[in-house]
């Protein structure tokens, strides 16, 4: 601590207080002088006692009260250089105390460098540089920097410096002889022009000179944003682009990547905006930054072209368009599509896409073929997708898309024709969860809900022509609802429960045609593992008709039980069967069976056991060997069909019961 006072005659008049109060008998003053040295690197007065008081005068006028650190050092005044110092303790009133001082001579800097040359920098963000230097010297942009954390010079110049202005002394000498830092020369570099890029350490005023000049396992780096106004294609050489945080916009043209002997990788967490970006012919395409097209898909990779995203895309028409064997597409970020009619990702002949990451677009995903084309194309994704007419669109065998996420907010949550869907996920529809129509296979691990005012008709799941959907459950609310509807050689499995609100409400409607096949299976057939509840005013819970299979391991709630048709025609009136009305035996072990309509169709319904009232009649014994006739019993009671159905199923004579049996 420092206190410039410039009062000598105070100083006199204290020492003459000391010396009479020192005379007087029982006082005892006084303190040891200071032993101090100097620390030439840190420009410090070291050797003090700690936390101590001391008055330094310094030849002249001035007087400088001090604290000593806990290290017991006290910082040298720049006014001190060159000057002899009298050091003396004091009390914390800063009262010299009784004893001598110390006298210590602080010599002066050393003369600041001579000869150093300046050189502006020549492009902005090239830097500038200092030549002359020596390994004695050191510097700093700031002038605030302390003594000991100046940076030193390594050579005979300094350079990459930003425009600035820059201090260059000699180093501190803590060898002997010892000596300060010297007094500090100043040197300004000014900034220089605006280049579009370098390749390398190799500056360009133009974009398109970087773009001819750079070579193999060379960089092109951009220094500000690029418009660029004609296509940029890359057919023989293997070389990157950092667009250091700037963005590189080619104006109404592409990007084109082609032939096995081209390799582009682009990086920087810019912006990349062109009409298109293609891949094409074996080339090579890494991006690691957002890509945005203003006229048609946003990625284009054909012919065995290896492409890498890592970046959002929002594109004019197809995000992801790929195609061909061995072309294969990963990308990690989103991709949004504007247009109509066009697809978060479009995959055909062979292809392979993987994306982790979302999509918005009016279709999701497309996987289609041309004609002539044997083979498999793969689209497999984590993420959601959202805003579109249909989620999945798949119409090529053997192909096969994966979505490990939901599909949220779309008209048609999937619609295969021919090839594999699996949603690891739930489907949120405005009308049509599943449409399955020709050899295609959908698993859907969660739900289906097709709700909302937008459409009159809405349907979880279609399925038909050797199609076959596996679903959880199934929730449906509109005016015309179906739950599911199976036709022609079509299957669903829901694991879960069907449930479907409508003023023309169905759980299940199936229509077979082919009479030539499998029993349990029929030409239509529809299991589920859950309950099936409809309500509304002209609800039923299964329809049925022409050669269909229904298994229902629930309860079915709805004001119509079941009806039975001849055929899928309004002109042939269903027939009705309530509860009761089952069959007398059942070709399903613990499943009542009900059946009707030409060829015949069948329901199966699971029977659980609970307690009933012991000491029932002894049950006839019957003989379950094929369709019967129904049952009868009292149904407005509903205790009299329970008896019954026990009646048609267990077929032991002399069996006194004790439990009974519900459907449900």
């Amino acid at each position: 601590m420092l206190n410039k006072t410039g009062k000598k005659a105070t100083f006199l008049s204290a020492l003459l207080a000391i010396a009479l109060l020192g005379s007087l008998p029982g006082l005892a003053f006084g303190a040891n002088p200071p032993e101090s040295e100097i620390d030439y690197l840190h420009e410090l007065i070291i050797g003090l006692d700690s936390n101590a008081y001391y008055l330094i005068t310094d030849g002249t006028a001035n007087e400088y009260d001090s604290q000593a650190s806990p290290a017991g050092t006290i910082a040298i005044d720049p006014t001190w250089f060159g000057k002899t110092l009298d050091i003396i303790e004091t009390d914390a009133d800063f009262a010299p105390l009784d004893g001598d001082g110390q006298v210590l001579v602080i010599p002066t800097r050393p003369a600041a460098p001579s000869g150093l040359v300046a050189t502006d920098e020549t492009y902005i963000g090239q830097g500038g540089s200092i030549t002359g230097t020596t390994e004695d010297m050191e510097f700093t942009a700031d002038q605030s920097t302390p003594a000991a954390e100046w940076n030193a010079c390594s050579g005979t110049s300094i350079s990459g410096l930003a425009p600035g202005t820059y201090y260059v002394r000699y180093s501190a000498e803590t060898a002997s002889p010892e000596s300060f830092a010297s007094q500090y020369v100043s040197l300004t570099l000014n900034a220089g022009i605006q280049a579009d890029c370098r390749v390398d350490d190799v500056y360009y005023l133009d974009f398109a000179d970087a773009w001819a000049a750079v070579a193999d396992d060379q960089t092109i780096y951009l220094l500000k944003d690029i418009v660029y106004n004609a296509e940029l294609a890359v057919t023989d050489r293997q070389f990157s682009i950092d667009l250091a945080g700037f963005d590189l916009t080619i104006n109404d043209a592409a990007l084109m990547v082609s032939g096995a002997d081209a390799a582009l990788t682009i990086t920087g967490s810019g912006t990349l905006t062109a009409t298109k970006v293609v891949a094409d012919d074996q080339a090579v395409l890494s991006i690691a930054a957002d890509i945005i097209s203003t006229a048609d898909s946003a990625l284009i990779a054909k012919a065995g072209a290896s492409v890498s995203i890592s970046g959002d895309i929002v594109s004019a028409k197809h995000g992801i368009e790929a195609s061909g064997q061995d072309t294969s597409v990963t990308m990690t970020g989103d991709v949004t599509s504007i247009a109509e009619d066009a697809a978060g990702i479009f995959a055909f002949d062979g292809a392979e896409v993987s994306l982790v990451g979302n999509i918005e677009a009016f279709y999701g995903i497309h996987v289609d073929a041309s004609p002539t084309f044997d083979g498999t194309t793969t689209v497999t994704m984590t993420g959601d997708i959202t805003w579109s007419v249909q989620g999945v669109y798949v119409r090529h065998t053997g192909s096969t898309v994966t979505v490990n996420g939901n599909i949220l907010d779309t008209r048609l949550g999937v619609n295969a024709d021919y090839g594999s869907v699996i949603i690891d996920g739930y489907i949120e529809s405005r009308q049509y969860g599943v449409e399955a129509r020709i050899e295609a296979t959908v698993l859907i691990t969660g739900s289906i809900t097709c709700v909302g005012t937008e459409y009159g008709i809405k349907v979880g799941v279609l399925s038909s022509f050797d199609s076959s959907v596996t679903t959880g459950s199934i929730t449906v609310d509109a005016d015309h609802a179906y739950g599911i509807s199976v036709y022609i050689k079509g299957n669903a499995t829901v694991n879960g429960d069907i449930t479907v609100r409508g003023q023309r409400a169905l759980g299940i409607t199936t229509y077979g045609m082919v009479t030539d096949t499998d029993f349990t299976s029929g030409d239509a057939f529809v299991q589920v593992s859950g309950s099936i509840k409809v309500t509304g005013e002209e609800a039923i819970g299964i329809e049925i008709a022409y050669n269909s299979r229904v298994i229902v391991d629930g309860d079915i709630e709805a004001p119509v039980f079941i009806t039975f048709s001849d055929a899928y025609d309004l002109e042939h009136a269903p027939i009705e069967k309530t509860p009761s009305q089952y069959d007398a035996s059942s070709q399903m072990e613990g499943y009542l069976q009900y059946s009707g309509g030409s060829p015949v169709s069948y329901v199966w319904i699971k029977i659980k056991p609970v307690d009933l009232e012991p000491d029932l009649p002894t049950p006839p014994t019957t003989n379950p060997t094929g369709p019967g006739t129904p049952a009868t019993g009292d149904a407005s009671t509903g205790l009299g069909a329970l008896t019954a159905i026990l009646l048609a199923t267990l077929g032991a004579s002399s069996l006194v019961l004790r439990r009974r049996q519900r459907l449900i």
